[in-house]
């Protein structure tokens, strides 16, 4: 996996998981990371991930956006289909694009805005920890 780093696969995820042919925000994106791998992706992880796919031609941005294209769409349907949990996906994910050959594209065509991560996360994370203190309340 030269081309493509090894958490690569967790973004492609968390757009694919989303999209089903509709364009997934970042907020999404860094919503459906976390249920995957109970983690938020860095800016650097979301930004460099998003342009080696864009570049593979998996997927397409707009500004702070990202759907799958027909290649990255039949691309997640050969996975899925080999396994539904999530985790074994990642690994399925990263034993294809192993196998792709790509040039090397050191150009950077997507740039994520610090602010706009940072924004996008504190949404996600003021509904996240709203659900879960109203979960919370319920229990006392």
């Amino acid at each position: 996996m030269d081309y493509f780093q090894r958490t690569d696969p967790w973004i492609f995820l968390a757009i694919a998981r989303e999209t089903e042919g509709e364009w997934v925000s970042l907020e999404d994106l860094i919503r459906v990371a976390d249920y995957i791998n109970h983690a938020i992706p860095s800016h650097e992880e979301i930004e460099g991930a998003v342009n080696r796919f864009l570049a593979a031609g998996f997927v397409r941005v707009d500004v702070d956006k990202f759907c799958l294209t027909s290649a990255g769409a039949a691309l997640y349907r050969r996975v899925r289909e080999k396994s539904n949990n999530m985790l074994k996906q990642w690994e399925i994910m990263a034993e294809h694009i192993k196998e792709i050959e790509f040039e090397k594209v050191d150009v950077t065509w997507w740039k994520l805005d610090p602010d706009e991560k940072e924004k996008a996360y504190q949404q996600y994370s003021k509904k996240f920890w709203g659900k879960t203190r109203g979960v919370e309340n319920r229990e006392e």
